[in-house]
């Protein structure tokens, strides 16, 4: 009689079998299911394979614009997993994009990240958390950690002035999201600055395909700089970074230039690097022509 292991893996070939005629996306989720539940003795896959396209965190934008670039929308990012959403930053344009979209009609949870509190990132925030709460009927959270220093100011603007209660949204550490999700293993924030009137956060994500970052608003690009020294130094490595872009001549005390970033980056950095909350589309035209990418809607 064969032994477990072998009927295990002839099962699980059949299952594959019956499954490949099926739509793509599903069989995305079918594999990566069955990647999880196959016992690690069953040399079914090439595990990289699998990790680097079933697992693969790719961010889709509702977003692209600076504060004053309306015509791109708010800058803001999500993702599901887990049948919960992911939702990075939610300015003035962002719950009309969630509700022309549907995007809380099917998912169990709502999870909200802020890097910080201009109005192009938190300036819908109040009507999407009433809504997922009072309408969809969703567990809100607001994902948080110690580098949040305005984290009581943003707790002000909804209670007193977007006129929520703490019944409609409650706050999680990151550590309550720690290995309980397959597009990433660990999320925190880091300390940015962006400018003197408000503090700022960006958000690094630790995935089976390596560190993604995203910036959220900085003009001084030292933590990513020292994100990426701390992974040259380890057997870490750079799978993404979405990072604020202009592209404006005169020195910007706000955000950091295409101009200026262009000349910190290994052309194999560049080719990671997603521009995103761009100015205008000169911005775009000139972040493509320095080898970085700029972020699709989506």
């Amino acid at each position: 009689m064969e032994n477990r292991p072998t009927l295990l893996a002839a099962k699980k070939k059949r299952e594959i079998g019956k499954f490949n005629k099926s739509h793509t996306k599903s069989r995305r989720h079918f594999v990566r299911d069955l990647f999880l539940k196959t016992p690690k003795y069953i040399p079914l896959f090439d595990n990289s394979y699998i990790k680097r396209y079933y697992f693969n965190m790719n961010l889709k934008f509702l977003g692209r614009g600076a504060g004053f670039n309306p015509v791109e929308g708010s800058t803001s990012a999500y993702f599901i997993d887990n049948n919960e959403m992911f939702l990075i930053d939610c300015g003035e344009s962002i719950f009309k994009t969630v509700m022309e979209k549907k995007l809380l009609d099917s998912v169990s949870a709502l999870n909200v990240l802020i890097t910080h509190t201009h109005m192009d990132h938190i300036g819908s925030l109040g009507t999407l958390i009433l809504y997922g709460s009072v309408v969809k009927k969703l567990p809100v959270k607001i994902i948080t950690d110690k580098n949040m220093g305005f984290l009581s100011k943003l707790n002000v603007f909804l209670i007193e002035i977007a006129g929520l209660t703490e019944k409609m949204y409650s706050l999680a550490d990151v550590s309550e999201y720690e290995g309980k999700y397959s597009s990433f293993s660990k999320v925190s924030y880091f300390k940015t600055k962006h400018c003197d009137e408000v503090e700022s956060c960006g958000i690094l994500f630790e995935t089976d395909c390596g560190m993604l970052i995203y910036s959220g608003d900085l003009y001084d690009p030292a933590p990513i700089m020292e994100i990426i020294n701390d992974c040259d130094k380890s057997t870490k490595k750079i799978d993404k970074m979405y990072i604020d872009s202009n592209n404006d001549i005169k020195p910007n005390l706000h955000h950091i230039s295409i101009h200026i970033l262009k000349d910190m980056l290994s052309p194999e950095l560049k080719s990671k690097v997603y521009c995103m909350h761009v100015n205008s589309n000169q911005c775009i035209e000139e972040a493509l022509a320095y080898g970085f990418n700029v972020v699709e809607l989506g």
